[in-house]
């Protein structure tokens, strides 16, 4: 297994989880449109959009895999960490793995909703 301690998920105490091999933000939020009388809109965003992390995961023994099923069905909060950069939410998406490599190497995207 390479070096990875640089982008994984992990627990909240730092304890490493799995790798993540992408992870980009969107903020996912509520908008209201209405046309108006003169042809124009009126558009509202209602309450304050959440930060969401699209992450693909790639576990690379069972234990991993199953360690970020756990923590999913758990509703656990989790660690990202991206570079120096330390990001804690919860897994909101069950995780679809797939087979990257027989006997035991697996991906699967899934979101994770940032919490503060």
């Amino acid at each position: 297994m390479p070096d990875l301690g640089n982008h994984q998920l992990q627990t909240t105490g730092a304890v490493r989880i799995c790798e993540v091999v992408r992870c980009y933000e969107t903020l996912e939020r509520t908008k209201i449109s209405s046309k108006l009388y003169g042809g124009g809109y009126l558009i509202q965003t209602v309450g304050t959009p959440s930060r969401i992390l699209h992450l693909t995961l790639r576990a690379w023994s069972d234990a991993e895999r199953d360690a970020v099923n756990e923590a999913e069905a758990d509703c656990t909060p989790v660690d990202v960490k991206n570079g120096s950069t330390l990001t804690r939410g919860i897994l909101m998406d069950e995780p679809a793995w797939s087979v990257v490599v027989d006997g035991g190497i697996y991906e699967t995207t899934v979101n994770l909703a940032v919490i503060t």
